[in-house]
């Protein structure tokens, strides 16, 4: 399996509790920029270009939300309630260990699992490498997200203002 689709899957994960709220801003931006850009002082094709950029910004959350959403459907239930845990209610190996009376080691075994799953789906559906970059390869906050994530970050802790700046 390819490691791009690997961090690709693990960065769509993480981001992916926040997908609504960063489409909703770039929205805002985006009506922002339509509205205020009247009584600005910049050509109409640099406005245009900017509303063309943030539009494809917006696409890129829904596309990323749409695509965790169809391979998560497709996931077996053990490995998505895992997914679950750990990307979206943010839960360590600990307390999900705890919780599920079974040791780390396991829960990280079957966290790993559950991600190569998740990936193997997402290549089925064929989000391969290069069509994962053409999707979300100009959006600044899941490119974040995956240069976090590739320098070895667990988690990727980010101020709220980060996370929907376009």
């Amino acid at each position: 399996m390819e490691r791009e689709v690997k961090l690709w899957a693990k960065t769509l994960l993480t981001a992916y509790p926040h997908l609504h709220e960063a489409a909703f801003q770039a929205d805002r931006r985006l009506m922002d920029e339509a509205l205020g850009s009247w009584r600005s002082l910049r050509t109409a094709e640099d406005m245009c270009r900017r509303i063309q950029d943030l539009v494809e910004v917006k696409e890129s959350y829904i596309n990323a939300k749409v695509a965790v959403e169809e391979c998560l459907r497709r996931l077996a239930e053990k490995f998505r309630r895992m997914l679950t845990c750990r990307y979206f209610k943010k839960l360590t190996y600990e307390t999900i260990a705890a919780v599920a009376k079974v040791s780390r080691r396991n829960v990280v075994y079957n966290a790993e699992a559950a991600l190569s799953a998740f990936a193997k789906i997402m290549l089925e559906r064929g989000y391969d490498g290069a069509r994962l970059k053409e999707l979300f390869g100009a959006n600044p906050f899941l490119l974040l997200i995956k240069q976090r994530l590739s320098e070895g970050a667990e988690e990727c802790p980010f101020r709220k203002y980060e996370a929907y700046r376009v």
